[in-house]
């Protein structure tokens, strides 16, 4: 059962959870084992930014979230009480530059989202998606390519709220 009312930045309302963090760890099914954190590390995403000498890419560092490799399939249990699933995506900075995995978003075995992630693009996708009367949510990390070249990607700031 999800529950993270001590969780930092989550609030409750009339004694009511109003929002919870996803972590590998909640998984009713995870087929690659517990990679809240790679080697220790904090999660991080890298952003495209426009610098002095044009193009660049900052770090950004998050405190929640789930580290995931290819092949990886985490499934929860939503029991309907939540409307939304948000999050960023992307490759874990430190992954190797090869990398192409599909991440696709299940809610009760429907696509809500799918999406290519090429590790050399550096740009990490926003999600926003409703979840309301999900009983299931899948993530899935799939090997895009057929092969494994260290392709970990980061779910930062995974969240269902109402």
């Amino acid at each position: 059962m999800l529950d993270y009312s001590d969780s930092p930045g989550l609030g409750l309302t009339g004694g009511k959870q109003i929002a919870c963090q996803l972590t590998a760890g909640d998984a009713l099914e995870n087929t690659a084992g517990d990679h809240e954190r790679r080697d220790g590390e904090p999660l991080s995403l890298e952003f495209p930014v426009t610098g002095d000498m044009g193009p660049d890419f900052e770090v950004r560092q998050y405190q929640y979230g789930i580290a995931a490799k290819g092949g990886t399939k985490l499934v929860y249990n939503l029991d309907r009480r939540y409307q939304w699933l948000r999050g960023v995506v992307g490759f874990a900075p430190k992954a190797s530059f090869d990398g192409i995995v599909e991440v696709v978003i299940e809610a009760d075995g429907q696509t809500l989202w799918r999406q290519v992630i090429n590790r050399r693009q550096r740009q990490p996708a926003q999600i926003e998606l409703p979840v309301a009367d999900v009983s299931r949510l899948s993530l899935v990390v799939d090997y895009n390519d057929g092969r494994d070249v260290g392709d970990w990607i980061h779910f930062c700031d995974f969240r269902v709220s109402r």
